[in-house]
């Protein structure tokens, strides 16, 4: 990701590191998105009602993830933190004889090469045998349509 480009009206709160424009009166300080984070992680990563718990919209975070190097860090980390307590969940009720959907997947991430998607054939070839009956047979039988003509008169039996 490139660097992100602020002016120079943006300061960098000495306690977080993260980035602040004092210039707008309702900003995403440091205190809102320390506070945004903790949410963020209790609400299990939903966005939208940390937004809603906290009375901002989802642009302004998805704006200071864009800006400040320091809370896309926090953000991404939690993240990883997130998915790393739901991976250890999953692999623990993987082992519950009852969990076989849980199984299903954690086989099929754990090991692919065996359970994945890639072991079914996405094709496969296909060998007809014909003897030389069937290719005259087949022969007879356009010949028969060729000649055969079909009068505009023509009922059907």
């Amino acid at each position: 990701m490139a660097e992100p480009q602020y002016s120079k009206n943006h300061t960098i709160d000495p306690e977080t590191g993260f980035l602040e424009n004092p210039a707008y009166s309702n900003q995403f300080d440091a205190q809102k998105k320390k506070a945004f984070l903790d949410l963020y992680y209790e609400n299990g990563l939903r966005i939208r009602r940390t937004c809603d718990q906290l009375g901002m919209s989802v642009d302004t975070v998805n704006r200071a993830y864009q800006t400040d190097k320091q809370f896309r860090q926090l953000y991404d980390d939690l993240k990883d933190r997130y998915l790393d307590e739901l991976e250890g969940v999953s692999r623990t009720n993987a082992l519950n004889p009852r969990s076989v959907i849980e199984r299903i997947f954690q086989l099929k991430c754990l090991l692919p090469e065996k359970y994945g998607q890639e072991n079914r054939p996405t094709s496969m070839n296909v060998t007809i045998n014909v003897d030389g009956k069937a290719l005259e047979a087949i022969a007879r039988r356009q010949e028969v349509i060729d000649i055969e003509p079909i009068s505009e008169n023509a009922t059907t039996p």
